[in-house]
Parts: structure tokens; sequence; C-alpha cells
């Protein structure tokens, strides 16, 4: 797999996979909409950013929005595209590598957004409690996993995608996220993309159609990406089990176990 598959501009016209970028960017407006519906403008934090689009998504409905990314070229990028927005900050910053490093205070956060993260990580529970402190009180973690009924596994059953370190079933992940003192609000998926990308595939094999979507330069245009990604990859609670990755909203609520305060 290559960078450009784990670090993406959904409006970039010459990134050609037509799924992949609705399938990011429907994220991003998911969370649009619910900080759109919230009572006032908040803190955000979004959890490796990458290209930084979503920075730039969410500026509107945010009071101050600060992305978070380890990779220079994906930081240069997401300062390039929010360069003449006042209210978004990038900044580098090695999650496990600088773990006690202070850059944000305590309940500096209302919420915070983590897409495809975790399993980049070696010690994903050590960040998934970073996220508790960062959080306000009754602050919410937005964040995204891939779904391990669709990674491929070594014999050693460890992840064939050189990027990932971690593969979740639903169990793990939530019970990180219980063990660290969140509270499951509700969880999502995009199965209805993925039905459509087999289907896709199908057709093609038949030789009904002869190309990928991602070929009709049509489909490249912003408007018809923010459209699709509103008609083909919003997440929604149906068939959470076939979606590629699984989305939950999470909430601070109670207090952290004695196993992560030691």
């Amino acid at each position: 797999m290559s960078f450009e598959l784990e670090q993406i501009d959904p409006f970039d016209v010459n990134y050609q996979d037509f799924w992949i970028k609705i399938e990011h960017l429907a994220r991003y407006i998911f969370v649009y909409d619910m900080l759109k519906n919230q009572n006032k403008k908040q803190n955000v934090l979004d959890i490796a950013c990458g290209f930084g689009y979503g920075l730039k998504e969410l500026s509107p409905v945010s009071e101050k929005i600060i992305g978070v990314d380890i990779n220079d070229i994906a930081i240069a990028k997401a300062q390039e595209i929010n360069k003449n927005i006042a209210n978004v900050e990038i900044i580098k910053w090695d999650l496990e590598k600088n773990i006690n490093q202070q850059i944000f205070s305590e309940n500096m956060f209302d919420n915070i957004i983590s897409f495809e993260t975790l399993e980049h990580l070696k010690n994903p529970m050590d960040v998934i409690n970073i996220f508790y402190h960062l959080l306000k009180n009754n602050g919410q973690l937005i964040l995204s996993v891939p779904n391990k009924r669709f990674e491929s596994l070594d014999e050693n059953g460890n992840p064939r995608n050189r990027y990932h370190k971690q593969v979740f079933s639903e169990f793990e992940i939530e019970d990180m996220l219980r063990v660290a003192g969140f509270k499951i609000i509700d969880k999502y998926g995009q199965a209805f993309l993925n039905k459509l990308i087999k289907k896709e595939h199908q057709l093609i094999r038949k030789k009904r159609i002869a190309s990928r979507l991602s070929h009709l330069k049509k489909l490249s245009e912003k408007e018809y990406i923010r459209a699709c990604a509103y008609l083909f990859a919003y997440p929604d609670k149906n068939d959470i089990k076939s979606s590629y990755s699984r989305i939950y909203v999470v909430s601070k609520i109670g207090v952290l176990s004695e196993k992560n305060m030691d």
C-alpha cells in the first residue's frame, strides 16, 4: 500500500480512488453535522489529521480546531490547505514517542477526532488514555478503527498492511474504551459503500461496465465528491458488521480504573 492510500485529500484530482475519497470525506461531514447541532462552537482536536482537509471542513463549526500529525509531508500540505483559516492550528506530535510531552492542557477539548489512527500504534491503550485526559468532562471522542473481518492477516495473526500494527475485534476496541473511562454513545458504519464497491467489482468482472467510477473525470469535481459522500458513504447504524471500519461516538464519563492509573 502506498503512502497516498494512508494520507489522502478527497479533492485532489490526481488521486484516483473515488470510493476511498468519499469514505474518508463522509466521516468528516458526519462530524460537521454533529458539531453544527451543538449549542455553541467548541474546541476540537483532530489526531492524525493527515492532509488537513478535515480541519478545513470542521473550521466553520469549531471555536478552535487543532490538527496533529507525525508526517512532515502531511503537515506541510495541511498548512497549505488551511493557511487562510484563522481558527485552525497544525502541530507535529508523535503520540507514542513523546507520550509524556505536555503539549496540551488536561480537560482542554470538547471533542477529539481520531479516524483510522489506533491500528497504527504499538500501544493504543496509552493513546486512548491521553484522549481521556485531554477531553473535558462529558466531552466526546469520535473515532474509527478498521473492522477485523476485513483485515488481511499473516500466519502469525498480524496485519499484512505494513502501516498497521494492530487489528481490533469489536469486543477488544469497546473494552479498551470502557476501561479508559469512556461511555459508548453510538456506533456507526459505512456498509452501503462496501456493497457498492463489491457491486462495481462484479460488474467489471462480468464486463457489464468498462471501468471503475474513479475513471470518470466528472466525479473528481468537488461538488460531486461531496454529494456522493453524503449519498453513498455517510455513516449510519445499518449493518455495521459489513462496514470496512467501525465508527464510535463515546463520551468521557466515569473515573479511570486503577489499572490505568498504575
